[in-house]
């Protein structure tokens, strides 16, 4: 499982800096989320496992509530023209990915 949350982080980031240096055509990055089933493959998770991870949706709410906000506050900012209030949707989408993604590596590593 860390690797699947490690791999989100990675994408996250791809896909955060891709709409913001291209606009809404970076979200193609997204593209690379299809891999995400070579991370998880042949994966068998124990009851342990699946409450830690139902455990790092819940945190994750948390990181979207504050990464929303921040959002919000820096709207009018952005590189070249694009600017965070035209792609919030996209860029929203790739913070919730890091978040998770970091919630639940620190989730799995504590236990």
């Amino acid at each position: 499982m860390i690797k699947r949350f490690a791999y989100q982080i990675i994408v996250s980031i791809i896909v955060l800096f891709s709409v913001l240096i291209f606009g809404t055509k970076g979200f193609a990055a997204f593209a690379l989320m299809v891999f995400i089933s070579l991370a998880t493959k042949n994966v068998k998770l124990d009851e342990r496992e699946y409450q830690l991870f139902y455990k790092t949706g819940n945190n994750t709410l948390f990181g979207f509530i504050l990464s929303a906000t921040i959002l919000h506050l820096l709207g009018s900012y952005g590189i070249a023209t694009n600017l965070i209030n035209q792609n919030w949707l996209i860029i929203t989408v790739s913070l919730i990915l890091f978040i998770q993604g970091v919630v639940g590596i620190f989730i799995f590593k504590k236990g």
